[in-house]
C-alpha cells in the first residue's frame, strides 16, 4: 500500500471520528439523540473548525506515518488539542449571533475527540504492522547506505516493507546488516525472486557501470518487480 493512500485513509478516519465525536457530544449535552436542527446548527461551524483544526496537524507533523511511533504521541496530541481548542474558542465567540452553545459543547467534544482520536490512530498503527500485507523487498548491493537503510525499515516497520536478503558480489565486503540474508551469487536471482515471492528491488546508484547487474536484471522483468534506486526508495519512506 502506497504511503500516499494510507495518509489519506488516516485523513478520513480522523474526520470521520471529527463528526461522531461531535454526534456524541451532542447525544451527552442533551441527553438525548441530537434533532435535525440541533445537528444543522452545530454542523457549519463545526464544518469550519474541522478545516482549522486538521491544518493545526498537518503543521505538527500528524500526517507523517513515522509520527505514529513517536514515544511522545500522547503529549504532543494533548498539546495539539489545546492549541486547536483555543483557536476553536475564538472562532466562536467572533460569530455575533450564534444559536449553540460553545463552551459547554466545545469541551465535551474535544474530550470525546481526543479519547477517540488517539484509539483510532493506535489501532491504525497496529493495523499497519500486523495485518497489512508485506512488500519483500531485495536490496542489490551492501555498503554503510544499504546498512543504514535495513535500520530505517525496521524501524518504520509499520510502512510494510520486509528487506528478505541482499545481493553482494564484492568477495571483500564483510559488512552486516541486521541478520538479513546475504547472497553472493547473482545466478539464480529469478528464482530467488520466485522463491522469496520479492515485490521490489532496491538498485545501486551505480548500476549502469556492471554488466553483470544489468544482465542478471534483464532475466527478472517478466517477473513484473518493482525497481528503486536507493535515493528513489529512502522517498518512499517519508
Amino acid at each position: 500500500m502506497k504511503n500516499r493512500f494510507k495518509k489519506i485513509i488516516l485523513l478520513l478516519g480522523d474526520v470521520a471520528f471529527f463528526y461522531f465525536a461531535l454526534y456524541f457530544a451532542l447525544w451527552l449535552r442533551y441527553l438525548e439523540m441530537p434533532n435535525e436542527k440541533t445537528w444543522t446548527n452545530h454542523l457549519v461551524p463545526f464544518t469550519f473548525l474541522v478545516l482549522i483544526w486538521f491544518i493545526v496537524f498537518y503543521v505538527s507533523g500528524f500526517y507523517d506515518l513515522s509520527f505514529l511511533k513517536n514515544k511522545k504521541l500522547l503529549r504532543k496530541t494533548i498539546n495539539c488539542f489545546l492549541i486547536s481548542g483555543l483557536i476553536s474558542v475564538v472562532f466562536f465567540y467572533l460569530i455575533e449571533k450564534s444559536s449553540i452553545s460553545p463552551k459547554t459543547n466545545l469541551l465535551i467534544f474535544s474530550i470525546i475527540y481526543l479519547l477517540v482520536f488517539s484509539v483510532w490512530r493506535k489501532f491504525f498503527y497496529w493495523t499497519l504492522k500486523s495485518y497489512l500485507p508485506q512488500n519483500n523487498t531485495a536490496i542489490m548491493g551492501l555498503n554503510e547506505q544499504v546498512v543504514n537503510l535495513v535500520k530505517e525499515v525496521k524501524i518504520k516497520s509499520y510502512l510494510g516493507y520486509n528487506i528478505s536478503f541482499i545481493i553482494d558480489t564484492e568477495e571483500e565486503n564483510n559488512s552486516h546488516a541486521e541478520n538479513i540474508p546475504i547472497f553472493k551469487e547473482m545466478n539464480n536471482l529469478a528464482n530467488l525472486i520466485k522463491e522469496k515471492r520479492i515485490n521490489t528491488i532496491i538498485l545501486p546508484t551505480d548500476i549502469h557501470t556492471s554488466q553483470k547487474i544489468r544482465a542478471s536484471l534483464f532475466s527478472c522483468l517478466h517477473l513484473k518487480i518493482n525497481f528503486f534506486t536507493l535515493s528513489q526508495f529512502y522517498e518512499n519512506l517519508t
